[in-house]
């Protein structure tokens, strides 16, 4: 049965693939890295050219004004501008490909000026002016929206007492895919929510190996293909082990802008998991096979450059699983876990305020409510405030 599944997921991702290229769609990618920026002053006028990491925007977006954001902030008193450039133009070159110039109808200068250069779109790159031109990681990773839109994500709190051990509680993700050209991106993807008290956090550990693929639909708008091809879904006690495999779709909406800085974003996912259960905490012989449906969507609000902070961002997620056999089922009732065996969906809702010293790291205050497999141990409404770090993927 197990087989069957796998073999179904496979046969689906390269009919998906095929289908969609079959439409024309765009290859590439919906996060960018602006890698460099030169900047050439003239007695009326300045141009910067901007060169992109490995994925590069549509010329259509590239060329349109109202998608550009230059800031400038005077050296000697602080004060600072903001505007677009009064025109862009796009050159195809062999090294870099696309390479848009931004025209100011003024002179620009680095020595009295701090200058930063932004996109208004996907995840909001932005450049200034006399910095190195970026490499390595600075390059291979952008910040994130959000736990759901990040690639690697850590939160933890840690609370102590005399004469008691500390809680804690964390939740992680790690992965890193490796590039397959046109063929979508292929790697390692492992995510851990755990604690030291059975009722606050899910308990909850996935690893995988993971294949995604982006269409990208339109400026800044498309669909997300990913399937972890080969999983283990264990809990921390490893009372509950699961083998599975998933596929699911993510259909990305553009942004909608709020002023110059505050951005809105959408996503929303479809699709089903399977697999084969080998132990849970009432049997462990295991249940056998299994199938669930799942759908969600999350919500990202982001304000870049806001006062004290590099950034805030604040992101909603929501999860439902509707199983089609009962799986176990953990909620704590009288200070005690009682665990039983239910068909009913499974909610999960996450929301997190993140307030961003530096692209990766910030302090965030979450909200948790619902269950993750396997154990499904089921957190009812915990409020909780960590220090986060989380970065995106951009070279995918």
């Amino acid at each position: 049965m197990f087989m069957k599944i796998m073999s179904s997921v496979i046969v689906a991702i390269l009919f998906s693939h095929l289908a969609i290229s079959a439409y024309g769609f765009d290859e590439g990618n919906l996060v960018f890295v602006i890698r460099g920026a030169a900047l050439t002053p003239g007695p009326r006028s300045s141009t910067i050219e901007v060169i992109f990491g490995k994925d590069v925007p549509s010329e259509e977006a590239l060329k349109k004004k109202e998608n550009w954001l230059i800031r400038t902030i005077n050296l000697e008193d602080g004060a600072e501008a903001r505007f677009i450039p009064d025109e862009v133009t796009v050159a195809q070159t062999p090294s870099v490909g696309r390479l848009p110039s931004l025209i100011i109808n003024k002179t620009l200068d680095p020595k009295r000026e701090r200058i930063t250069i932004r996109l208004q779109l996907p995840n909001f790159p932005e450049f200034t002016i006399g910095e190195p031109k970026k490499t390595g990681a600075r390059a291979a990773f952008a910040a994130a929206k959000g736990k759901s839109d990040a690639d690697i994500y850590f939160s933890g709190t840690s609370v102590g007492a005399r004469g008691s051990k500390p809680l804690y509680s964390f939740e992680s993700k790690l992965g890193y895919l490796f590039s397959l050209n046109r063929w979508g991106s292929f790697g390692p993807r492992a995510e851990v929510d755990a604690a030291s008290e059975s009722n606050i956090d899910p308990d909850s550990i996935m690893a995988s190996a993971t294949y995604e693929k982006i269409f990208v639909l339109g400026r800044a708008e498309g669909l997300i293909l990913k399937s972890d091809v080969v999983g283990l879904e264990f809990d921390k006690s490893n009372r509950n082990r699961n083998v599975t495999t998933e596929l699911d779709g993510t259909l990305v909406l553009p942004p909608k802008r709020f002023g110059e800085g505050t951005f809105a974003a959408f996503d929303f996912m479809a699709g089903f998991e399977g697999g084969h259960n080998y132990r849970h905490k009432l049997n462990s012989e295991g249940l056998g096979n299994f199938w669930r449906w799942k759908f969600g969507a999350n919500a990202y609000f982001v304000m870049l450059h806001p006062p004290k902070f590099k950034r805030i961002n604040f992101s909603t997620e929501y999860k439902v699983r509707l199983l089609r056999s009962a799986e176990p089922f953990t909620e704590t009732i009288d200070g005690k876990d009682i665990t039983t065996l239910r068909k009913k969906p499974r909610h999960y809702v996450g929301s997190d305020l993140d307030l961003m010293v530096s692209d990766a790291i910030g302090i965030t205050l979450k909200y948790r409510y619902g269950s993750l497999p396997p154990a499904f141990k089921f957190v009812n409404h915990t409020l909780s405030a960590g220090i986060t770090f989380q970065l995106k993927q951009a070279n995918k």
